[in-house]
């Protein structure tokens, strides 16, 4: 999986997961939300600045995004060591009712101010860039507020999409 997936799924920060098959459920976590705690300490333990994710109202996992560095060797290390610690081991595929919520959210945050934001994929994650400005930018603020107005608009939690970087 490209690094572009994983940063836009940080950036998202809605990405409703199903369960998991396969693997040694003794040495995973039980629920999907448990896996992705897990996969967010083992990239902090990997050196990658990473907040623990929310569970939404819905059952959701609702993901911050992840300090500045989202890229890079030490970056692409810590994916690789962690990646299975994801529910469905970092790979994803939408249901009929998934594919249409994200759509439906996709809508919502053009009809809300964020008219580049992506369709989702095939995978869930954003089929383009997401509209947000790098961290250091100095529009990065303004883009960050109105993506957090339009995401409260469309159904996530207030102060949940996205998480500042870490130094902002």
């Amino acid at each position: 999986m490209r690094r572009r997936h994983f940063a836009a799924a940080l950036l998202v920060a809605l990405f409703a997961v199903q369960a998991c098959g396969g693997g040694d459920d003794a040495e995973q976590p039980a629920s999907d939300f448990e896996r992705q705690l897990a996969f967010s300490k083992c990239m902090r333990d990997n050196g990658v600045d990473m907040p623990d994710p929310k569970e939404g109202p819905d059952g959701s996992i609702i993901l911050g995004a992840a300090g500045a560095e989202q890229s890079g060797e030490k970056w692409e290390a810590a994916w690789e060591k962690c990646r299975t610690k994801l529910p469905n081991g970092g790979t994803h595929s939408l249901s009929p009712q998934e594919r249409e919520k994200q759509l439906t959210f996709a809508k919502c945050m053009r009809e809300n101010g964020i008219p580049d934001y992506p369709d989702p994929g095939a995978d869930g994650l954003p089929a383009g860039k997401l509209p947000i400005p790098e961290p250091s930018d100095p529009g990065y603020d303004a883009a960050m507020a109105k993506f957090q107005q339009a995401g409260e608009k469309c159904g996530l939690p207030a102060g949940m999409m996205p998480a500042q970087p870490a130094g902002k």
